[in-house]
């Protein structure tokens, strides 16, 4: 099943008087349910960009996007943030954390524009067993290591149940270790059934994804990596 289908997609920017930046060129691109991709570009190339816009953060300035079959060009800021809190769950280089709430109250973030306030907390529990980050749930995120924020970031990505999960360069605040815990994490998460989009510039990383493209200069291609 074609869960993100996207045709002849630009995106472009203007940086002031007279000046446009051509982030995306007419991209073409197919991601099926349950496909762990990666993509790979060198910082600039887009592929943050075309992050945003298929997490339906940033809009696209020409071509279509389908989710799951629907297009959603022209879909209300309100329909987007819905789809966004209900399909979608994002995890960032740099955490995104509170860093003065505790683990929990991290993690509960989605949860507060949802329509699902209560979480269960036997939910909520096996995420953070599985995760490594039950014993630290009342802790504040300030006194936590890197490799432990990043874990609470994966947990408040899944705390909706979403269908994809989207990193931005997940791994490139890590040491080596840590990054490999955290890839196993999302390996893990992919067996599961979980579709997930990995944007990356280590290419180590990437080749442990089983669909692989890369993105240059707004231009992406399905790489053998």
């Amino acid at each position: 099943m074609c869960i993100i289908e996207l045709k002849n997609l630009y995106k472009y920017y203007n940086k002031g008087k007279n000046t446009e930046v051509r982030a995306l060129k007419g991209i073409n691109l197919k991601i099926n349910k349950g496909d762990f991709c990666s993509i790979v570009g060198v910082s600039g190339s887009g592929k943050s960009t075309l992050l945003y816009i298929i997490g339906c953060i940033d809009k696209l300035t020409s071509g279509t996007f389908y989710f799951e079959g629907r297009d959603i060009n022209g879909m209300k800021d309100c329909e987007l943030a819905k789809l966004r809190n209900q399909k979608i769950g994002f995890v960032l280089q740099e955490f995104g954390l509170i860093e003065e709430e505790t683990v929990l109250n991290n993690i509960l973030v989605p949860t507060l524009f949802s329509k699902q306030k209560k979480i269960e907390e036997k939910r909520i529990e096996e995420i953070c067993e599985e995760l490594g980050i039950l014993e630290l749930i009342n802790i504040q995120v300030k006194k936590l290591s890197g490799g432990q924020r990043q874990r609470v970031a994966i947990a408040r990505s899944l705390i909706n149940n979403p269908d994809i999960i989207l990193a931005d360069e997940p791994t490139g605040s890590l040491d080596t270790e840590n990054s490999y815990k955290i890839l196993e994490i999302f390996e893990k998460l992919n067996e599961q059934g979980k579709t997930i989009i990995l944007v990356t510039h280590n290419m180590e990383l990437a080749r442990k994804a089983n669909k692989h493209f890369t993105i240059k200069d707004g231009i992406i291609y399905e790489a053998d990596i």
